[in-house]
């Protein structure tokens, strides 16, 4: 379970999940880890880089994973837990964001 876009993205979002946008943390039961929100809400940013193929661009992309709110069966599979993307370090989206673990 996770907040995704339901509807034909990018015309209407239905929040048939109950939210349009962001959700709050928790709002959605944990995996059976006990992790809230892996999958959906916002992109997480990762430690992990990526080094472009372009040497005339050599700053590295971070890999975010999880997919977002914008994620929808007609536009990207980001949701799916071993997908993941690349952004720019100084990335401003409004549908990125990162964890917090602590016991």
């Amino acid at each position: 379970m996770g907040n995704w876009w339901q509807g034909i993205f990018p015309y209407k979002d239905t929040g048939d999940d109950g939210f349009l946008g962001i959700a709050p943390v928790k709002s959605f039961p944990p995996d059976p880890n006990g992790l809230y929100d892996v999958g959906g809400n916002v992109w997480e940013w990762t430690n992990d880089l990526r080094y472009p193929q372009d040497q005339a661009n050599p700053n590295p992309e971070m890999v975010i994973k999880g997919g977002s709110f914008l994620c929808a069966e007609n536009y990207c599979a980001g949701y799916e837990l071993d997908s993941h993307q690349f952004t720019p370090k100084d990335s401003g989206l409004n549908h990125l964001g990162f964890r917090c673990v602590k016991n």
